[in-house]
C-alpha cells in the first residue's frame, strides 16, 4: 500500500494550501498601514489647512472686498470731527471764540464759527463718503491751525500720563499725535475712495454707466 507524503521538505502534513496561513496576516498590516497612512493624511491636511488660514489672515489685505477699509475711516474721523464740533456748541460758542481771543487769533468771532462749522459739516460729509476731497481741504486747515497754535509745543504724544492718585489720572498737554491721525485718515480717503455706501461711490458708479 502505497502512502503519500502530506508535505515537502519535511513538512507535517496540511489539509490546506500554505497560502492560507500567509495572506490572512499580510491583510491585517495591510489595513493598519492603511489606517496608518489616511491618519496621516488628515492630518497633513488640517495642518494645510491651518498654514493656510494663517497665511490668509495674516496677511494684508485680508479677504474682504478692498473698498471696505474706508468704512472705519470714514466712521472714526467723520464722528470725531462732528464731536468736537458739537462739544464746542453744548459748552457756548463764546466761550471757543474766548479761548482764540486769548491766543490772540486775529477775526477770533470769525474762525470760532468757522471752525465750528467745518467740524460739523465736514464730519458729516466724511461719514457720508460725500465730496471727500472737497471736506478735506478745510478740515486739514482745521488740523494744522491746532497743530501750530496749540499742540506742537507739546510734542508728539496726545496721551501723557503723568500721575494716578486717589482722583484718579492725570494726564498731561496733548501733543501733535491726533492731528496726524485725522489728517493721515483724510488722506487715505482721498486717494483710495470713500468705500461702499458713500455719496462719492454712487456718483462714480453713475459716472462709469454714462460712459
Amino acid at each position: 500500500m502505497k502512502i503519500e507524503s502530506g508535505s515537502r521538505a519535511g513538512k507535517a502534513p496540511t489539509s490546506e494550501p500554505d497560502f492560507f496561513c500567509i495572506y490572512p496576516v499580510t491583510n491585517i498590516e495591510l489595513h493598519a498601514n492603511g489606517l496608518t497612512e489616511r491618519s496621516l493624511h488628515h492630518s497633513e491636511v488640517r495642518d494645510m489647512a491651518a498654514t493656510d488660514l494663517l497665511r490668509k489672515y495674516s496677511i494684508s489685505p485680508l479677504p474682504v472686498p478692498h473698498a471696505w477699509y474706508a468704512l472705519p475711516i470714514r466712521a472714526m474721523v467723520g464722528y470725531g470731527f462732528m464731536e468736537h464740533g458739537f462739544a464746542k456748541l453744548s459748552r457756548g460758542p463764546e466761550a471757543f471764540i474766548g479761548i482764540l481771543h486769548a491766543m490772540g487769533m486775529p477775526l477770533a468771532e470769525l474762525l470760532g464759527w468757522a471752525t465750528i462749522a467745518i467740524e460739523v459739516l465736514g464730519g458729516l460729509m466724511i461719514l457720508l463718503g460725500a465730496l471727500v476731497p472737497i471736506a478735506t481741504i478745510p478740515m486739514i486747515v482745521v488740523l494744522l491751525v491746532a497743530t501750530f497754535t496749540v499742540h506742537l509745543p507739546y510734542g508728539f504724544s496726545s496721551i501723557k500720563l503723568m500721575s494716578y492718585d486717589a482722583s484718579g489720572a492725570h494726564f498731561g498737554q496733548p501733543g501733535y499725535e491726533t492731528d496726524l491721525l485725522y489728517m493721515a485718515g483724510l488722506l487715505a480717503l482721498c486717494m483710495g475712495g470713500a468705500g461702499p455706501f458713500s455719496l462719492d461711490g454712487w456718483l462714480n458708479a453713475k459716472r462709469n454707466n454714462s460712459r
